[in-house]
């Protein structure tokens, strides 16, 4: 379980954080949530689908496994068995989060206290060094700078991708998605594109969606759907081939003056 707290010297005392060289701090995840650019490296190697928030909207994931709690993306080394790893994965142990009594639209830099590269005996420091007897702000290091650097881009497309999203639930088109387990727990409450429905739209509602970028995501999501025999094999312990160039070209499939996955 991923415990995050906000990033602060006093809550980071005594720690350092190392650079991940395995995944197994995602052995948990069956899902992570995914933006709108990464769609087509994703739609080649994973399914995607929907699920909702405690609020009740809906949001953009990828399906990593196919029982709830089980990473069936790795091997027994903990290493990625797909073609491409979702970016917040690669974020870890930080993440941008709403402070807590904070507005929905905050964000606060936090880490994974519970990480298993977070210790007293990790290699990077989290801040830069004060000199002695002269009170200033805490300073990020360069490299942990990058990272927020990283993960506030990410935030843009988190923000964009939602917006796509809802065109797509405001117009009732999302439905169940039927996921059977392989063992354990199964995994409920996973929505797909309704193709019936979308292929029904009026000229009116199409171009709305077209334009909040509802259109292209559907596309991406129904065509990502090829690869949950790729996901069941995983889970079986059996690691398909996959092709060097098998990374879908969804600016041909909608068109040059489709750009909403170029934001």
């Amino acid at each position: 379980m991923s415990r995050y707290l906000p990033l602060t010297p006093q809550n980071t005392a005594n720690q350092r954080w190392n650079r991940f060289t395995d995944y197994h701090h995602a052995q948990a995840e069956h899902v992570v949530a995914v933006t709108a650019p990464e769609v087509s490296r994703i739609a080649a190697h994973l399914p995607m689908a929907f699920i909702r928030r405690e609020d009740g909207s809906a949001q953009l994931v990828a399906l990593l496994g196919l029982e709830a709690g089980v990473n069936h993306c790795l091997d027994e080394d903990s290493s990625w068995k797909a073609g491409y790893v979702p970016a917040l994965l690669r974020a870890h142990p930080f993440r941008m989060l709403p402070p807590k009594g904070g507005k929905p639209t905050e964000r606060t830099l936090c880490f994974d206290a519970d990480s298993p590269w977070i210790s007293g005996a990790g290699k990077e420091p989290f801040f830069q060094p004060r000199l002695a007897g002269v009170e200033t702000p805490a300073q990020l290091t360069s490299a942990l700078q990058q990272v927020v650097n990283f993960l506030l881009e990410l935030e843009k497309h988190f923000y964009k991708t939602d917006q796509a999203v809802r065109s797509l639930d405001q117009l009732d088109l999302l439905k169940p998605l039927d996921l059977s387990s392989i063992q354990g727990r199964p995994i409920e409450g996973v929505l797909q594109v309704d193709e019936s429905r979308l292929n029904q739209l009026g000229d009116e509602h199409w171009l709305q969606l077209r334009r909040q970028g509802g259109v292209a995501l559907a596309y991406a999501q129904m065509i990502s759907t090829q690869q949950l025999p790729t996901l069941r094999s995983y889970a079986s312990g059996f690691v398909p081939a996959q092709a060097a160039t098998d990374e879908l070209d969804l600016d041909q499939l909608f068109g040059d003056d489709q750009d909403v996955f170029k934001f």
